[in-house]
């Protein structure tokens, strides 16, 4: 299973019985290494293996239409958390408008959106 500090393998998981592949290891399912590596990059351990579990009882093309439709949420998920935090950040600016541009200013710091300041000159974000 899939060790719970960090991605390293412990021992080679087993999928369940099902499409007469009883026990096949994961490493051995019937796709290439692509869903392995997005479902380990993208979720955590133990619902990665989760995952792998069962992409690794469907067949070939069931499993890579399996992993667009991962990829799919996954873009769909990301669309709305960020159309919601821009909401709610205009909803805090709107509570603090004499300091719209300062925070403006750190959020693009701090989310690296904007090229950082150089040590050797002020800050031109706000310019």
């Amino acid at each position: 299973m899939l060790a719970a500090n960090g991605i390293q393998m412990r021992a080679v998981p087993t999928a369940p019985e099902a499409n007469g592949r009883a026990g096949l290891p994961l490493s051995a399912a019937p796709f290439d290494g692509t869903i392995l590596q997005y479902v380990v990059g993208a979720y955590p351990s133990d619902l990665a293996l989760r995952l792998l579990t069962f992409a690794s009882t469907l067949p070939e093309d069931q499993a890579r239409s399996f992993l667009e439709l991962l990829r799919a949420a996954d873009d769909a998920a990301v669309v709305r958390v960020v159309a919601d935090d821009q909401v709610r950040w205009q909803q805090l600016l709107a509570h603090l408008p004499g300091l719209a541009l300062a925070l403006d200013i750190l959020r693009a710091h701090i989310q690296d959106s904007e090229p950082p300041c150089t040590a050797d000159g002020p800050c031109t974000l706000g310019s």
